[in-house]
């Protein structure tokens, strides 16, 4: 008498799909704005007051852009290492077992950032940065190509300026 058996298949998965987002993201991006301008107007007053002259008149060029950073960009993955390091004879039957791939959420450190709002991350965030960059084209002063400095090297190897006009 044969005997049949029927098992059930049972799949599991362990997919999750989890959408983010925020209504306040206008907000968010309005402070950041804010609060880099303050910045920005410090750290220009500062580099006058070191350089001794003022960028008023100076040509100057500004480029802003947001950066929005959502959790399921933020994942990184790696694999396990292990193997096995015991010396066995030939004879013994080895079964290599597949390295498992790990996923963990590495967000944006704040280290590399004027200022940090909110900079706790204890779970898996939205990151918006916002960054500007400033280029101030000074104003040099232009070099006469006619003012021409002449110096005499003596036979005692002393060096003597030479004021000789050479402009007609």
């Amino acid at each position: 008498m044969n005997l049949l058996r029927f098992y059930p298949i049972y799949e599991i998965y362990d997919l999750v799909k989890v959408d983010y987002f925020s209504n306040a993201l206008e907000t968010i991006k309005k402070e950041m704005m804010t609060k880099a301008k303050l910045l920005v107007q410090e750290k220009l007053k500062n580099y006058q007051e070191l350089l001794g002259e003022t960028f008023i008149n100076t040509e100057k060029k500004i480029t802003d852009d947001f950066i929005i950073n959502v959790p399921v960009e933020m994942y990184k993955s790696y694999e396990a290492y292990n193997s096995s390091s015991l010396n066995l004879k030939k004879a013994a039957n080895i079964n290599q077992v597949t390295k498992s791939v790990t996923l963990y959420y590495q967000p944006v450190f704040n280290k590399d950032f004027d200022f940090v709002i909110n900079s706790t991350v204890i779970e898996p965030v939205i990151q918006i940065q916002y960054e500007i960059k400033i280029a101030i084209n000074r104003e040099k002063k232009p070099v006469s190509k006619t003012d021409k400095e002449f110096i005499l090297v003596t036979p005692n190897g002393d060096l003597k300026n030479l004021n000789i006009n050479t402009t007609k």
